[in-house]
């Protein structure tokens, strides 16, 4: 960390503060988070049951649409697959609707069809400034002290790689990669899923910035580099351990994949639902 060398100086450095300016806007967006109304559009009554193929095998009962339902309901409310299966159908039986409810091992099955899934967030006509940067997260089971008094050399959590839309909070890449994964070599796959953004280029990135500390000094590389919006994908980080929670409950890879897909879906949605807007005060 560039303040590292001067901790002990830091404390001269006056904390910055922000305001926000758009607080009834962003309190009433905060308490439709929490709204339990519920309702479903003629289109998803429709589209509940999967269609008709012509290919040989059984055929599917259930739309990927209602697939998803099930599957978010459970991540927003952070239940089991069974418990799942049980709130959607109470909440089926409140709407008055007669629609079969997927079960929990169609659920993990289906599940897996959404780990290519990506979010799509446009950035308009200019280039899209993406922050990048990962967290861990652990994997269903036993923690790490059990894997370490076991003699357990398998790994016990995957790391999750998120570009986030500097303008906007929301999610515009992911990548889900084993714990030891290099976050820089994730840095072109993850430029490559949003529209708007533009090609690295050739040199090394962490060659680029040690050439700049160089040449300008730190204060400087960080002012010429966004360095302090590194914060953005911290926040987001936070909400999605908070809000999605701090673990993986799919056993499989790709089951994992698409649970961290929807995720990001669910976390894209609350933000454009309400997101504060700050001003820097002083």
């Amino acid at each position: 960390m560039p303040f590292k060398a001067n901790a002990a100086h830091r404390h001269r450095i006056p904390r910055a503060r922000y305001r926000v300016i758009n607080w009834p806007s962003y309190e009433a967006g905060l308490r439709r988070r929490g709204d339990l109304l519920l309702w479903l559009d003629q289109d998803v009554i429709a589209g509940w049951a999967a269609p008709r193929r012509s290919t040989p095998g059984g055929q599917p009962r259930y739309s990927d649409l209602a697939i998803e339902l099930v599957l978010t309901l459970r991540l927003v409310s952070d239940l089991a697959l069974r418990q799942a299966e049980g709130f959607a159908q109470s909440v089926l039986a409140l709407l008055g609707l007669e629609l079969r409810v997927p079960d929990h091992t169609t659920l993990s099955r289906r599940g897996r069809s959404f780990a290519r899934r990506q979010p799509h967030v446009l950035a308009g006509g200019d280039p899209m400034h993406l922050v990048l940067d990962s967290t861990g997260l652990e994997l269903f089971g036993q923690g790490e002290w059990c894997a370490a008094m076991l003699g357990r050399t398998r790994r016990r959590w995957l790391k999750l790689h998120l570009g986030v839309d500097a303008a906007t909070g929301q999610i515009a890449a992911h990548r889900l990669t084993d714990g030891h994964a290099d976050d820089a070599a994730q840095v072109p796959d993850l430029l490559r899923q949003p529209e708007g953004t533009a090609n690295p280029d050739r040199q090394s990135p962490r060659d680029r910035h040690i050439q700049l500390v160089a040449e300008r000094g730190r204060m400087a590389w960080q002012r010429m580099t966004g360095y302090g919006r590194r914060n953005v994908v911290e926040a987001t980080m936070a909400r999605y351990k908070g809000l999605i929670g701090p673990k993986l409950r799919a056993r499989r890879r790709d089951g994992q994949v698409g649970e961290v897909a929807l995720g990001v879906q669910v976390l894209n949605r609350m933000m454009r639902e309400a997101k504060p807007v700050t001003v820097r005060q002083g």
